[in-house]
């Protein structure tokens, strides 16, 4: 999970430079689509951030998308994953996932917002669920365990 990514242009980006709010990844958001260039808003709970995650990313960087992560406020979080989750708060999760070299932008998505409250704002931008969380969900409820 490095954090020594680079723009475009080949600026080297630090994680806390990519830690925004909504309004200002909505700006960027809107930005990047003016210079034709792809964006992909990628929302879940990105609770214990691992290697899916990062796999997951970088596919859709590849694809030629920049990467908005929008990360889901604790309160959703714990309705997405069952009892005793999410184990870190939104905001350590957020920077964590900052750190991720295909991560262009990250925000807390507050409880009650869409993640495709983005879309809405800026048309163009596509919105797509993290299958990583999708996966683990789906681990937690093969073993037993709520999900």
């Amino acid at each position: 999970m490095s954090g020594g990514a680079a723009d475009r242009a080949g600026t080297p980006r630090r994680a806390g430079t990519k830690r925004v709010g909504f309004d200002e990844a909505t700006r960027r958001a809107a930005e990047w689509l003016r210079a034709g260039e792809g964006v992909t808003v990628v929302h879940g709970a990105f609770d214990l951030p691992g290697a899916a995650h990062a796999r997951e990313l970088e596919r859709i960087r590849r694809g030629g998308a920049r990467v908005i992560v929008a990360v889901v406020d604790d309160v959703t979080a714990a309705a997405m994953l069952g009892a005793g989750s999410p184990v870190l708060p939104a905001e350590e999760r957020a920077v964590i996932v900052a750190g991720l070299r295909a991560v262009d932008v990250v925000f807390v998505l507050d409880a009650g917002m869409s993640a495709r409250a983005i879309a809405t704002r800026v048309p163009g931008v596509a919105v797509v669920a993290s299958a990583a969380a999708n996966a683990v969900a789906e681990l937690r409820a093969r073993r037993g365990r709520p999900a």
